[in-house]
């Protein structure tokens, strides 16, 4: 018996429920994203490179973070946080702690100093914390070609497992000594995201609860 392997130019994920992530090979499922599949031109297709642009905290109004642009960025479903240059994460610090001082866990020994936000006694299952965290915490908005995506607070902020008995929420945007962005977890989770190689192109979408 003869086996072969088969190299899909263009298949999509569905990340809404990252880290199980149901994938689509040879083209898009309609069924799982609603509105419309917007594009960004891929730069390099071995790591699904585009251009970075720009990025923004919070709507009313929006703080920029400096860049220098483009910069290169690559999506990456096997990196589990947003992975910004050095002096790209120091600059998005410095703007929560100056514009969102008063949000608990921005501030001193907080999420920016990698300690994680831990849900009171009373409210172990922690639905207290996240509904604090999506209530007070701004939205960050990834700008790329073609296309913004905004991370709501509780995509950014996660629950980990800790050795407490208590739901911990932890910072998934992490710093490294690069000169690119890796754009994980963090940034793909509850898109629809077509990874399309064959036309040099990715799409992004928001993704729906319908898992089939």
């Amino acid at each position: 018996m003869v086996f072969s392997i088969l190299v899909w130019p263009v298949y999509a994920a569905h990340t809404i429920t990252l880290p199980y992530c149901p994938s689509s090979a040879g083209g898009m499922d309609p069924a799982y994203f609603t509105g419309n599949m917007l594009y960004s031109t891929v730069t390099q297709t071995t790591f699904y490179t585009i251009d970075f642009l720009g990025m923004t905290v919070g709507t009313t109004p929006s703080v920029p973070i400096d860049i220098h642009n483009p910069t290169n960025s690559f999506v990456d479903s096997g990196t589990s946080y947003l992975l910004l240059p050095t002096s790209m994460f120091n600059q998005l610090t410095a703007t929560f702690q100056e514009k969102y001082s008063n949000v608990e866990g921005v501030s001193g020994i907080g999420v920016f100093s990698r300690y994680c936000l831990i849900a009171a006694n009373n409210d172990q299952r922690g639905t207290a914390l996240a509904a604090y965290i999506a209530e007070n915490y701004p939205t960050i908005t990834i700008y790329i070609s073609g296309v913004a995506v905004t991370i709501p607070p509780l995509s950014y902020l996660i629950p980990v497992a800790t050795t407490s008995s208590r739901v911990s929420y932890c910072l998934a945007i992490d710093s490294f000594d690069q000169d690119f962005i890796v754009l994980g977890d963090t940034f793909m989770r509850g898109l629809y995201i077509l990874f399309d190689r064959e036309n040099h192109r990715l799409g992004f979408a928001q993704g729906t609860g319908n898992l089939g």
